[in-house]
C-alpha cells in the first residue's frame, strides 16, 4: 500500500511515533534539569562570594536552552497532532484524540488560557537573576563608575527577559497545535481524492 493512499497508521508506525516524541519528551526534561541544576550553583556560588556578576551568567545560559526546549515542544505538538489525525484510532488506540478532545471542549476560560498554557520558569528565572544581580549590587546603578554603562546594562536585562517571554510564548501555545491538525487534517482529505 502506498503511503500516500493512508488514511491510518500501522501499529510499527505508531510505536516509532510514540517513542519519538517520549524521546522529545525527554530531552526536555533534561535541559529543564539541567538548567535548573546549574542556576542553582549559580545562585550558590554568587551569594557565597557576594559577586553581582555571576548572577548574570544565568541569562546567556537559559535563552539557548529555552529554544532547545521550544524546538522540543513543538516536535512533540507535531507529532502528537499527526498522531490525533492519522493515529491509532483503528488500532483502538484513542488517546490522542480523546485528550485534544478534552483540552478543547474543557478548556479554561480565556483569562485563565494565559497563565494555564505559558510556561514562565525560564522567563522569571531571568527576572530574578537580574534583580538579585542589583540586589548584590545594592541597587547601585553606576558600573564600572558609570552610570550610562547601568542603564545600558538594565535595557540588555530587560531585553533578555522580553526573549525569553517570547520563546515561553512559541512553546506554549496551545492554539499551534490545533493549526497543526487542521493542516494534517487538510492533507489526509486531500491523500483520499487521490
Amino acid at each position: 500500500m502506498e503511503h500516500n493512499k493512508m488514511s491510518s497508521i500501522s501499529e510499527k508506525e505508531y510505536t516509532m511515533i510514540r517513542d519519538e516524541i517520549q524521546y522529545n519528551q525527554n530531552q526536555r526534561d533534561t535541559f529543564q534539569r539541567f538548567a535548573y541544576t546549574v542556576v542553582t550553583a549559580i545562585y550558590a556560588a554568587a551569594f557565597a562570594s557576594k559577586s553581582s556578576w555571576l548572577m548574570l551568567c544565568t541569562i546567556p545560559l537559559l535563552i539557548p536552552i529555552s529554544f532547545r526546549i521550544s524546538s522540543c515542544m513543538e516536535s512533540i505538538a507535531y507529532l502528537s497532532s499527526y498522531l490525533k489525525v492519522y493515529g491509532g484510532n483503528d488500532l483502538g488506540i484513542v488517546w490522542e484524540s480523546n485528550h485534544y478532545e478534552y483540552q478543547v471542549r474543557f478548556r479554561p476560560r480565556k483569562f485563565s488560557n494565559v497563565f494555564s498554557y505559558i510556561r514562565f520558569d525560564f522567563f522569571f528565572l531571568v527576572v530574578v537573576s537580574s534583580l538579585l544581580f542589583w540586589l548584590l549590587r545594592g541597587f547601585n546603578i553606576e558600573v564600572q563608575g558609570k552610570k550610562a554603562y547601568g542603564i545600558a546594562l538594565i535595557v540588555l536585562q530587560v531585553l533578555a527577559a522580553l526573549i525569553e517571554f517570547l520563546v515561553s510564548l512559541r512553546y506554549s501555545k496551545a492554539d499551534k497545535k490545533k493549526r497543526m491538525i487542521s493542516n494534517w487534517e487538510t492533507l489526509k482529505q486531500d491523500q483520499c481524492k487521490e
